[in-house]
């Protein structure tokens, strides 16, 4: 941390896992594909390239927007054992955002609540390539919900950044978030000074 800001480290490890996650997504993929076409037995739904192109956006910003929250609430906790109750609210949180995409998706994909789970930044990677697949959605609706879900990384990375550069160096109990956000102020308060 003495040469490289706390979000940029951060922001580098959730790179490096992502790739990690997408080499072995595609080396499934290849695996399922040999045995397809070695078996010919099973009936896949048509699905077009465009769908696919944004299932994959979907999973690269869900991942991004995720793995930047849990990187920065897992900072907080110094021993393994206390990693389980700072993630939890967030797999919750997801759990939760699932069950509502797709509860909003079974009647009406074209609804107010499917529109507003895709547009939200939070349930936007698990609403949106299913109104995507479905052709529920404007024209406008997808780039609109990139840009915000864009936006709330970015403002995550920020965040993840000040609350990792503020825990990840200190050791004993488990850190409130709290206290790494008052430390922050308090040092930047010393540095103006």
């Amino acid at each position: 941390l003495a040469r490289v800001p706390a979000g940029a480290l951060l922001g580098g490890k959730v790179v490096a896992l992502g790739l990690l996650g997408l080499a072995q997504l595609a080396v499934a993929a290849a695996a399922a594909l040999v045995a397809l076409m070695l078996v010919d037995t099973v009936d896949l739904p048509a699905v077009t390239g465009g769908v696919l192109a944004w299932v994959l956006v979907w999973f690269v910003l869900g991942y991004a927007l995720y793995a930047m929250l849990y990187g920065a609430l897992g900072s907080l906790a110094s021993r393994t054992e206390d990693a389980q109750a700072v993630a939890g609210p967030v797999g919750y949180v997801l759990v939760g955002g699932y069950w509502a995409s797709f509860m909003a998706l079974t009647p009406d994909a074209d609804g107010p609540w499917a529109r507003i789970l895709s547009l939200f930044p939070a349930t936007a990677p698990l609403a949106m390539p299913g109104r995507i697949a479905l052709g529920a959605t404007q024209w406008w609706e997808p780039p609109i919900a990139v840009l915000l879900t864009l936006a709330a990384i970015a403002g995550l990375v920020s965040f993840g950044g000040r609350v990792y550069g503020n825990a990840v160096l200190r050791t004993g109990a488990m850190l409130r978030l709290r206290d790494t956000w008052r430390r922050a102020d308090a040092e930047q308060r010393r540095t103006l000074d």
